[in-house]
This record gives C-alpha cells, sequence and structure tokens, in this order.
C-alpha cells in the first residue's frame, strides 16, 4: 500500500523525495527541467536543493544535480538479505492462500540467486526448495527475471547449462530470452525432470527502472493447467505490483502480462532440431 495513502504527509518531505527520486531517475538535471517534470515553481525546488546540497545529498555540475554521496552513503547501507524477509512475508502468504501453490521471493547477491522468503502451498503436495541459494540463477524463473532486468543479462558470466530441457542452448539464445522476459514482464519454467513443475516469476520494482526483487510461485505438473497458470500470474503480479508500491515505485512500468502458452520460447537452434 502506498505509505502516502495511509499517513498524513509533510509537504516539503515529500517535495524533497519527489526530487531526490526524480534525480536518480533521469540523472543530472537543472533546475527548470526539474520544476517542470514535478509540476513545482523553480523557486520552490531551488530552495529544497539548496538544502540538499548543504546535508550532501546532491552535487551541483554546472547547474545540473545530481545525487551526492550523502544519499550513496545510505543507498549503501541497504542489505536485501536483512531488510527484505520480514517485507515480503506478508506477501508470500497471501500468495499461498490465494493460489495453493508455493510462493517464493528472490533477490541476485553478486552472480547468485538467494531465497529471502518462501511460503509453502496449503495443498496436501506441493513445491519445496531443496536449497536457500543457487550458485546459478538461470535454474530459477524468479532468477531468470532478476538476470534479465539487470546488467547482469549483458554483462557478466553466467553458466548457461540449466536444469530445464527447454532452455536456450549458447549466450545469444539466452539474450532472446531475456529481451522476452523483458517485454512480457515474466519468466515462465518447466522442469521435464520434476513432473513438468511450472515456474513463475515477476519482477519487484524500487524504482521504474530498477528491479530489486522477485516473486515467484511454483506447482506440480498434474495442476500446471493454462487455467491455474493465469491464475498464478494474477496473484503474482497484483501483489508484486503492491510490494514494488511498498518499496517507492508508485506505478509499476509494466502492463499485466498474460499467458498464451505453458511452455517457454525456444532458441532457433532447439526449434531448426
Amino acid at each position: 500500500m502506498d505509505a502516502k495513502a495511509i499517513s498524513p504527509s509533510v509537504q516539503s518531505v515529500d517535495r524533497a523525495l519527489d526530487i531526490l527520486e526524480a534525480i536518480g531517475r533521469f540523472g543530472p538535471i537543472g533546475v527548470t527541467e526539474l520544476a517542470q517534470s514535478l509540476s513545482l515553481h523553480v523557486a520552490t525546488v531551488h530552495n529544497l536543493l539548496r538544502t540538499m546540497l548543504a546535508r550532501h545529498y546532491l552535487l551541483n555540475e554546472g547547474g545540473r544535480y545530481r545525487l551526492g554521496p550523502a544519499a550513496m552513503v545510505l543507498a549503501s547501507r541497504f542489505d536485501p538479505l536483512q531488510a527484505l524477509p520480514e517485507l515480503v512475508r506478508p506477501a508470500l502468504q497471501q500468495l499461498a492462500r490465494r493460489t495453493g501453490e508455493a510462493a517464493s521471493a528472490t533477490v541476485l547477491v553478486g552472480g547468485e540467486a538467494h531465497l529471502v522468503g518462501f511460503c509453502p502451498g496449503t495443498h496436501a503436495t506441493t513445491i519445496h526448495f531443496p536449497q536457500w541459494r543457487w550458485d546459478n540463477p538461470l535454474d530459477l524463473a524468479t532468477g531468470r527475471v532478476l538476470v534479465a532486468f539487470t546488467r547482469q543479462a549483458d554483462d557478466a558470466p553466467l553458466p548457461l547449462q540449466t536444469c530445464s530441457a527447454t532452455a536456450p542452448a549458447d549466450r545469444s539464445g539466452w539474450q532472446a530470452e531475456f529481451q522476452t522476459i523483458r517485454k512480457r514482464g515474466f519468466s515462465l519454467l518447466r522442469r521435464p525432470d520434476e513432473g513438468q513443475q511450472l515456474a513463475l516469476g515477476v519482477p519487484v520494482w524500487a524504482t521504474r527502472d530498477k528491479v530489486l526483487a522477485s516473486l515467484g510461485l511454483a506447482c506440480p505438473g498434474f495442476r500446471a493447467t493454462l487455467a491455474h497458470g493465469q491464475d498464478m500470474l494474477d496473484a503474482l503480479w497484483k501483489i508484486a505490483a503492491s510490494l514494488s508500491r511498498e518499496l517507492g515505485c508508485a506505478q509499476p512500468p509494466l502492463s499485466q502480462p498474460h499467458l498464451r502458452r505453458l511452455t517457454p520460447p525456444r532458441s532457433r537452434k532447439e526449434a531448426t532440431r
């Protein structure tokens, strides 16, 4: 839930935070551009900028403002492994109750995927995770979402061999897979070696251009119908959007996705075999 909707706000604090978020989103920006983007008077913005400059939350370089060392120090002290478990627990419980399936939350730490929360499904047969740290994030639907929406998709060396028989065969195939995930807003993973288990992952946004975590649902193959998969995806999307708002992203940048099939797109090489 949006914090502004549940408690009275202090206008000057709201405006100062809006300025910080805008500069974080746009990069170096002048006073006039900033005032126009926030629909504020230039004098109001200038006064707030002067205060934040004095406190080192901003730097002024040739009349253009960017985030300063004080903002960077605060950001560097945010540890998702410590901060997120408590925050995601209610969301995972809600997902499990709503769908009956196992729910998880994942973050990237270096090149590894770390679960920061898990809630088993309410059905007698439910999915369990054998570990909470995965050397290869591509083994998880949630991990694939995180890789796709971070620079690791382009820069980091990734182990390309995964648990999925339908995984792309090479880096170019994975690049196409990541592009598809970014476009449709979710990852779908089937595990043929585990009874056609279905796993879905969606992003959790800290800002409109930064994904902080991923929420996922997984179900056994015998319940993995297209209709149930869509119900899982709908629940994931709604709760991930709510969690994103709690983290400061008022409006996630993607529209609600829809399943057209329950098999991931294959690489070109696989399709021609």
